[in-house]
């Protein structure tokens, strides 16, 4: 001993203070330490995305945890749904589109897509059902025709639709 009287302990054998200080590699958590955001909170989101972005009002630092889950919410929203949501979402208001306006040309050319579309339909099922007369006229029940009668019908079915 050195002369001093430790309570028992040797001279290196205290506890460490708040300044790390200390004996035997113990160490405290030093002058600058915070545990602010390590914790973690006991209740779950909806989804895994924004699981750890809970908050409830009268806990410490309720706002700024507000206002960061917001900030997430947004971001998942934008990456998952597109920014025009996300931008309502931020600023509070309904975005209106407006629909496209299209040149007199190309409105023509969809006219005429539709005509073109609609007697390929017509001259496919026309095909069809001299097809499947033919099968039915020949009389053979066998396993083979009826399904291609069954196939050939819902062709046929296919295009009216």
């Amino acid at each position: 001993m050195t002369g001093q009287n430790n309570g028992g302990r040797g001279q290196g054998d205290g506890r460490a203070g708040r300044d790390g200080c200390g004996s035997l590699g113990r160490k405290g958590r030093g002058a600058g330490y915070s545990n602010q955001g390590k914790t973690k909170s006991t209740k779950v989101g909806l989804c895994k995305e924004l699981e750890g972005h809970i908050f409830d009002y009268g806990g410490h630092g309720a706002a700024d945890t507000m206002r960061v889950t917001q900030e997430k919410i947004l971001q998942y929203v934008g990456l998952k749904f597109g920014e025009d949501i996300a931008n309502e979402l931020k600023n509070k208001a309904t975005m209106v589109l407006s629909p496209p306006k299209y040149s007199a040309t190309i409105e023509q050319r969809h006219v005429m897509w539709e005509q073109l579309v609609r007697k390929k339909q017509i001259n496919l099922m026309t095909a069809l059902e001299a097809k499947l007369i033919t099968l039915q006229a020949a009389g053979d029940a066998g396993k083979d025709v009826a399904l291609e009668i069954a196939n050939l019908e819902n062709d046929i079915s296919d295009l009216e639709f």
